[in-house]
């Protein structure tokens, strides 16, 4: 546990210096979908021609990444006619196109209802499963977080806290930052996803 005397070491994600070398490279390693994206009620085009801009993608490429997002049969529907869950699992597959080693997601399920919320990080964990990618989560929802991650930051405007959920809940920096002081006030660290605690460790080891 960290002492609020001791100097923190900052946390820091490396990546192989030839992986870097061009920027387009960067942007393989690296995807995120934007946590809300207005699009014109009267713009006339189809989830795989979004899909498509501003690089156009195989067709197949296309029916994978909706297909990893939860959402495999809106390809050929227009954009408009989406409800806010399935638009959301739209731009995750957008962002999946590229392959990344890396996701972040910065409050990516706004807006969507405790169940679309769900369902959403477990479609996120399924995807970690497939590709062996990192996640990185930015959230709000303390609940959440300690319910999906298996290494959590608090920040206040620096690091406060770090480590695994259950570590983390302990410690007095994160209660007295939630103004958690007793142990009945802590989030419920219940699993979200219906994963063995064993099976979830070896997911998070590979």
């Amino acid at each position: 546990m960290w002492n609020r005397a001791q100097p923190r070491p900052p946390t820091t994600l490396r990546f192989p210096r030839s992986q870097l070398s061009t920027p387009k490279q960067a942007r393989k390693l690296l995807a995120m979908p934007p946590q809300r994206l207005h699009v014109d009620e009267t713009l006339p085009m189809t989830v795989n021609r979004f899909l498509q801009l501003p690089v156009r993608r195989r067709r197949s490429d296309l029916v994978a990444a909706l297909e990893r997002a939860g959402v495999p049969a809106v390809g050929s529907q227009q954009l408009r006619s989406l409800s806010g869950g399935q638009f959301q699992r739209v731009l995750l597959a957008r962002a999946l196109l590229e392959k990344p080693d890396l996701l972040l997601l910065d409050e990516a399920s706004q807006g969507l209802d405790h169940p679309g919320t769900r369902g959403f990080y477990r479609q996120i964990e399924q995807i970690q499963r497939e590709l062996g990618c990192a996640i990185v989560m930015v959230s709000h929802d303390l609940k959440l977080v300690m319910q999906c991650a298996n290494r959590v930051i608090c920040l206040n405007g620096a690091i406060c806290c770090e480590g695994r959920p259950d570590e983390v809940i302990a410690m007095p920096e994160y209660r007295t930052l939630f103004g958690l002081d007793e142990p009945e006030e802590q989030p419920d660290l219940a699993p979200v996803y219906p994963i063995a605690v064993g099976q979830r460790e070896a997911i998070n080891a590979r």
